[in-house]
């Protein structure tokens, strides 16, 4: 069975600030055949802090069926000029099926441009 893949190379993505609620980046949908599954998720994020900032500073979330769903997993990070930040998690499934994941973003204080790229997967 193939691994769920998103992905978006530096050159398809126009940068864009990130604001103080959390916008949609990117949607990964996962199909199991065995209940209470552990699936580990991983993503890489291009992005850098606007001039306007002193430091740069970034969540990332992961929510369940949609942008709005149940959250299942948030990280931040910082950085002074350019980063690339890399994170995996781990979300257990219940029964088997097929399920959909939303990648959010956000930066309170507008402190962070996506200018990627963006690689979110299924990891072995």
């Amino acid at each position: 069975m193939k691994k769920a893949e998103y992905r978006m190379e530096k050159h398809q993505i126009v940068p864009f600030l990130l604001v103080d609620w959390e916008v949609p980046i990117g949607r990964l949908t996962v199909t199991t055949t065995k209940p209470n599954r552990l699936v580990r998720l991983a993503f890489e994020i291009g992005w850098s802090k606007p001039h306007t900032a002193d430091l740069g500073e970034m969540e990332i979330v992961i929510r369940e069926s949609s942008g709005a769903g149940t959250e299942l997993f948030r990280e931040s990070e910082m950085c002074h000029w350019n980063a690339l930040m890399t994170m995996d998690c781990e979300i257990t499934v219940p029964v088997e099926g097929t399920y959909t994941y939303c990648m959010n973003a956000v930066s309170a204080g507008r402190r962070a441009i996506i200018n990627g790229p963006i690689y979110w997967y299924e990891a072995t």
